[in-house]
């Protein structure tokens, strides 16, 4: 019977395809897409800034300096009050660094920092070194994730789609 043999080369080749189908290299994630101006973080040159980048979902409070096409960025990133007081668990949490052009379009993504599987009170450190894609004049942050308690669970993300 070769067809039934046909049939099931088929259908194992696409099984072998099918993981492969939904990777995106995270640099590439996002790109073109344009984060919400308000949110962007400016760099110039050995000019640093620090702040507070904050959403309803999460607070990064952050020191950056630009040294030619190196970024230096510390700081840390917390998940706000109401996940604290309402949810026991973080199933997961992804934060994103993207670094934008002057129409706040983004030129590359970066995983910044993850929580996967703990507490949604737990502060996230952080203190990275970066190269600067050509073209950038900010940054900016994004997030996707999920916290859950005995009852529910609930996602939740801030991105450039």
């Amino acid at each position: 019977m070769p067809w039934a043999k046909k049939i099931l080369w088929f259908c194992l080749t696409g099984l072998a395809v099918l993981p492969a189908a939904g990777c995106v290299e995270t640099a590439v994630m996002y790109h073109g897409n344009a984060v919400s101006p308000v949110y962007v973080v400016t760099l110039q040159e050995n000019a640093p800034v620090d702040g507070r980048w904050e959403t309803f979902d999460l607070i990064i409070d952050y020191e950056a300096i630009r040294d030619g096409d190196v970024l230096e960025i510390k700081g840390q990133a917390v998940l706000s009050q109401h996940y604290q007081i309402v949810y026991d668990r973080v199933r997961y949490l992804i934060v994103y660094l993207f670094f934008v052009d002057e129409t706040a379009r983004v030129l590359e993504t970066i995983d910044f920092v993850d929580n996967l599987g703990g507490s949604p009170d737990d502060i996230l450190k952080f203190a990275k070194y970066y190269k600067i894609p050509p073209g950038t004049t900010g940054i900016s942050f994004g997030y996707s994730g999920k916290v859950m308690d005995w009852e529910s669970m609930n996602s939740f993300y801030l991105l450039p789609l």
